[in-house]
Order: C-alpha cells, then structure tokens, then sequence
C-alpha cells in the first residue's frame, strides 16, 4: 500500500508542475499576442483566478473525500490563492525580463 501513496504522491506533483507550465504558455500566449503590456497586476489577477480555481478543484475533492484531513480549510485556502497569487506575478516578472532581451 505504501508504494502507491509514494507513486501518488510523485504523480500529483508532476501534474502539478505540467498544470503550472500550462498556465505560464497561456500567460505567455496572453501578454504577447493580445496585451503587449506586460503588467504586474495582470500576473496578480490571473494568479488570484487560479488560486480560486484551485479552491473550487480542492472543494470538490473534499466533499467526495470519505475521511478528508482535519485542517483549518479556511487557511488552507487562503495560502493557496496567495501561493497562485505570488505565481503569477513572478511569472510575469520573468516575462517582462525575457521581453526586454527581445
């Protein structure tokens, strides 16, 4: 049983990663072919909607959980928009360096 947690673990986090990527190519996409404006309150914002996503997606996963973990949930999903948050906008700051070398 152990080996599967293990394995799942490791999935969750290349997902994850994969997901992350995904959405630094859309960022990407967005600044540089709609908005030529690279903006750090853009990357605040789309880093906000992601957190708020990802409340939605954990939400779901809570409420179809048998035996879900005794935490604080609303903390839990605080830092999880704030953690998006900071990821948008170091994503947007590397944009912006890699715009100005253009």
């Amino acid at each position: 049983m152990k080996d599967n947690v293990d394995n799942n673990y490791y999935l969750g986090w290349l997902i994850h990663f994969l997901i992350g990527m995904s959405m630094a190519a859309i960022m990407y996409a967005y600044y540089f072919h709609f908005n030529k404006d690279i903006i750090i309150w853009t990357g605040l914002i789309f880093g906000a909607a992601l957190g708020v996503l990802g409340v939605a997606g954990w939400s779901m996963i809570i409420s179809n959980h048998s035996n879900p973990p005794k935490i604080n949930w609303t903390y839990f999903f605080l830092q999880l928009i704030l953690a998006h948050m900071i990821f948008g906008i170091t994503v947007s700051w590397i944009l912006a360096r890699f715009s100005s070398c253009a």
